[in-house]
């Protein structure tokens, strides 16, 4: 768990969006809180992530100014999505983490650090309206 709570892996540049939904499923189906209070752990099967960051895409079919498919720009996601309720902001060995055990979507956007160490997504690269 020391990995999500890594600083920023670069200062200006490409971050990933990660479901708090998936998160959540991930604490339940490795028992995280068992993990962190020193017990062992019950896999819960039935909570593993399936499909990660699926909540966050918009189902509206939108015209992209960004036409290649590996442009951060290619997923649309929804556009009242909330940090720290509808999503978090991970660095890419994080990503990598998830993306090589669970099926999902790849949320990639271009964020920009502050003197705080507080990341911010750039406005046009975080919802195609």
């Amino acid at each position: 768990m020391d990995q999500f709570k890594k600083e920023p892996t670069s200062i200006d540049g490409y971050y990933y969006l990660l479901s708090c939904k998936a998160m959540k499923d991930w604490k339940e189906y490795l028992d995280y809180s068992n993990i962190i209070a020193d017990k062992k752990p019950t896999i819960h099967i039935s909570c593993k992530p399936q499909k990660v960051n699926e909540d966050l895409l918009s189902a509206e079919k939108i015209y992209l100014p960004y036409p290649e498919k590996e442009h951060p720009c290619g997923v649309v996601l929804k556009p009242d999505l909330v940090e720290g309720q509808d999503y978090m902001i991970i660095n890419e060995s994080v990503w990598n983490f998830f993306s090589k055990k669970y099926p999902g979507t790849e949320v990639k956007r271009k964020g920009i650090v502050d003197e705080n160490g507080k990341i911010t997504l750039v406005p046009e690269m975080h919802v195609v309206t």
